[in-house]
Formats: structure tokens, C-alpha cells, sequence
């Protein structure tokens, strides 16, 4: 998730890193997630959307520290400037202790 190739379109991707920080949030669709990653000292948030936040909730809000695989769309947030991870549907993630 190199932020020097910027996803002008979404792509799905199956990527994984450390997870470095969960901010749970809430908005006018319900509660929803962020999630920092890192692999080789470079950064990428996870949002997992409110529809799919339920269904992952109870493994992520414990997943400091450990190793999280996770499929999703990536593309370019103009708010963050830079390439984000969205979670779908289809989402699936794994867990490594």
C-alpha cells in the first residue's frame, strides 16, 4: 500500500500488516471502525463501514498488536490524501496471534 501509487480507481486487494490502532466512531449510518496498519514502515486506515463493523466487531477491537489480513477495495482518500482500504460485503479478514 505504497502511497506513491495512488489507486485512481478502487482495486481489490487482500493485504495485511500490524494493527497499530482501532478508532471506533459513530455516524448517521452507525457505528463504524478505523484501523491502522503497518507493513514495512508504511501506514495504511481500514475502514470497516457499519454494515460490516457488526460482523468483525469483537475480533478487531482486539487486534493491537497482532497481524491482520483483510480483503477490501483500495482507493485514494481525497480527505486523507492518500490510499485507504474500504470494506465490502464481500470483506473477509483473518486474525494472526
Amino acid at each position: 500500500f505504497d502511497n506513491d501509487v495512488l489507486a485512481d480507481k478502487r482495486q481489490k486487494v487482500v493485504t495485511a500488516g500490524i494493527v497499530i490502532e482501532v478508532v471506533e466512531k459513530n455516524s448517521k449510518k452507525g457505528e463504524f471502525a478505523q484501523v491502522l496498519i503497518e507493513h514495512n514502515y508504511n501506514f495504511l486506515w481500514v475502514i470497516f463501514w457499519s454494515e460490516i463493523w457488526g460482523k468483525f466487531i469483537d475480533d478487531i477491537r482486539e487486534s493491537e498488536g497482532k497481524i491482520l489480513i483483510v480483503k477490501g477495495c483500495l482507493s485514494y482518500d481525497n480527505w486523507r490524501k492518500m490510499n485507504v482500504l474500504q470494506t465490502e460485503n464481500d470483506t473477509e479478514i483473518q486474525i494472526l496471534f
